[in-house]
């Protein structure tokens, strides 16, 4: 099977397939960062027997549209269930912005017979104000209406080590949530729309994911292709019946040296009456950055983007990038003139010797200009 990498490794399901709510996947992401920067120790365990846990606690701010300035505060621990495997992980996330959003987050990750078995569990908890713009392309943002979700998430899964780099197992999903504070005489006062009234989405499925990439953090060559597809029935206990499709292709190669271009391209598609929140959408740090999420949402999304990753001095490196996406209420209804189309640049600080950066961006498209600073790279 395929062996260890080195650093902090967290595999693909809490930080990589799923996109359905952009701020808490930032903070989430945040989480490990500041888990790696606090116990770089994590990197060697991956070339040592020893089985004691390493515990860590520290803070980063960070900055997003959606969210304003926040303050991110992780702890947790790694150890290694069997001498041979890699470190397994705990880590417990709790977030605050300057908009009043709290979003606190647990992963946990156990890697079992020798590496071959991966069991991984996020739990998520949101007190989260936020917009609404309705759906599909050509929403405008004199459209939003302001709201407030309180919820709770817990997405889980067992991954089987298959071939060289390629794995693939159950997936199991759990969410309730709530809307209130709405604005009268808006969509969302309604009350007609999934996702409005309290909502309990219990949903089963499978992921299939092939990765060869050198790296987690900062990859310089490889490929990660990573499927998923989730059911929510009402005989299960969803309050409505609907269904997701993911499939995601990231591209890294290296040019010369550091120099680095990378691709991606997602979509996603949903079917039924799928809660507003769980919305396939464009938009925020990672999927189209320009476009804040969820600006533009509806059953089908569709988007790529690209990266030209290059030194400057020591540890401090740039970035240009350049995307386009669209959504619509089918594969067919997408329409090239309605594409939404984002550029621009930024710079990273190298924190640790794995290559886990510091990013700050700045995007420009048709929706303004915006500004990001987190951590780690946005695909």
């Amino acid at each position: 099977m395929s062996p260890p990498r080195p650093g902090l490794r967290l595999g693909h399901s809490p930080l990589e397939r799923r996109d359905t709510d952009s701020a808490a996947a930032g903070v989430i992401l945040l989480a490990v960062a500041v888990a790696v920067v606090a116990s770089p120790q994590a990197a060697l365990a991956e070339e040592t027997n020893g089985a004691g846990a390493e515990w860590f606690l520290l803070g980063a701010p960070f900055y997003m549209p959606e969210t304003g300035f926040g303050l991110g505060i992780a702890g947790g621990m790694n150890w290694r269930v069997e001498p041979e495997s890699r470190p397994s992980n705990l880590l417990v996330g709790l977030a605050y912005t300057f908009r009043n959003q709290v979003i606190l987050s647990a992963i946990d990750e156990w890697w079992l017979a020798g590496g071959d078995v991966r069991v991984w569990n996020v739990s998520v908890g949101y007190r989260y104000p936020d917009e609404f713009y309705g759906y599909g392309p050509d929403t405008r943002a004199s459209d939003a209406e302001d709201y407030l979700f309180l919820g709770v998430t817990n997405e889980g899964g067992v991954e089987f080590a298959l071939a060289q780099g390629l794995r693939a197992g159950p997936q199991i999903y759990y969410g309730y949530g709530e809307v209130s504070d709405v604005e009268e005489g808006g969509l969302l006062a309604a009350g007609s729309l999934p996702g409005v009234s309290p909502t309990h989405s219990v949903g089963v499925g499978a992921t299939l994911a092939y990765d060869t990439r050198d790296a987690v953090f900062l990859p310089h060559q490889g490929v990660l292709l990573q499927a998923g597809g989730l059911a929510f029935p009402e005989e299960l206990g969803s309050t409505s019946a609907y269904q997701k499709l993911t499939l995601d292709l990231r591209y890294y190669v290296r040019i010369w040296h550091e120099h680095v271009v990378a691709f991606q391209a997602r979509a996603e598609h949903a079917f039924g009456a799928v809660p507003i929140r769980e919305m396939p959408s464009i938009g925020g740090p990672n999927g189209l950055r320009g476009y804040r999420y969820p600006r533009h949402m509806d059953d089908v999304m569709a988007y790529a983007q690209a990266e030209y990753r290059f030194p400057i001095w020591k540890r401090l490196d740039g970035v240009a990038f350049g995307g386009a996406g669209n959504v619509a209420p089918s594969v067919d209804d997408l329409d090239p003139a309605l594409t939404k189309w984002a550029a621009g640049g930024g710079l990273r600080y190298r924190i640790t010797d794995e290559k886990l950066r510091a990013r700050l961006d700045c995007a420009t498209s048709a929706a303004g200009t915006e500004f990001y600073f987190t951590m780690a790279e946005a695909f």
